[in-house]
């Protein structure tokens, strides 16, 4: 009687740890299915921006600082670094948008020497561009 319960305790730990291995498995399969579709529409969504966005980047300067809140036109509500920061005066002109404070709209016109707006060389967001606005 006692060989016979014992059996049974046996057999029943195996099927649990063979329940528990399958539901495990059928776990990783379901994230690795996850993570296979994220990448993909990842993948779809950077292919759609660069075929829709192919257009040309302007610079971006900033007439109250270096742009340090620039990082908002990349959806990052932190304030970013920001490459060597000299005054208007010092750099060359260029085209570009501009503003002077957060959330004030941008305008287009010209940067750097003889203008009242600045630019840097790089900003860094800790976002990864294209974000969205």
């Amino acid at each position: 009687m006692m060989m016979v319960v014992t059996v049974v305790a046996v057999v029943t730990v195996v099927a649990v740890v063979v329940t528990v291995v399958t539901v495990m498995m059928m776990m990783v399969v379901t994230v690795v299915a996850v993570v296979v579709t994220v990448v993909t529409v990842m993948m779809m969504m950077v292919v759609t921006v660069v075929t829709v966005c192919p257009g040309q980047f302007y610079d971006v300067g900033d007439e109250a600082g270096f742009g340090e809140d620039h990082c908002q036109f990349v959806d990052s509500f932190l304030d970013g670094r920001t490459g060597p920061q000299l005054r208007p005066q010092q750099l060359p002109p260029r085209t570009g948008f501009y503003r002077a404070a957060r959330q004030e709209p941008v305008r287009r016109g010209p940067l750097g020497a003889g203008a009242p707006a600045g630019y840097v060389s790089w900003y860094e967001c800790g976002t990864p561009i294209p974000g969205r606005w």
